[in-house]
């Protein structure tokens, strides 16, 4: 596999956390914006609007496999006690 960058996120509200990886921040933002994404967190954004949230950027690696992120990401959701769905 070629060399990855990516980066692990954390948005909270009200003491949940939604942990996600992603290559290019503002490319997975636009893409929660139109509405894709996990559901539960989609419903979220659209109740509170997304300023209502805390966005964190927790860790960025590079020159890894992509296993390498989402290793990186299931340890943070374990981390943070969140679910992979929001």
């Amino acid at each position: 596999m070629k060399p990855y960058k990516g980066s692990v996120y954390r948005v909270s509200l009200n003491g949940k956390s939604y942990i996600w990886s992603a290559k290019d921040f503002q490319e997975r933002w636009a893409e929660h914006k139109q509405g894709k994404g996990h559901n539960q967190f989609i419903r979220a954004l659209q109740d509170y609007g997304h300023k209502a949230f805390k966005w964190e950027q927790l860790e960025t690696i590079a020159n890894s496999d992509l296993n390498d992120l989402y290793r990186l990401e299931d340890e943070y959701i374990d981390e943070y006690n969140s679910t992979q769905y929001g």
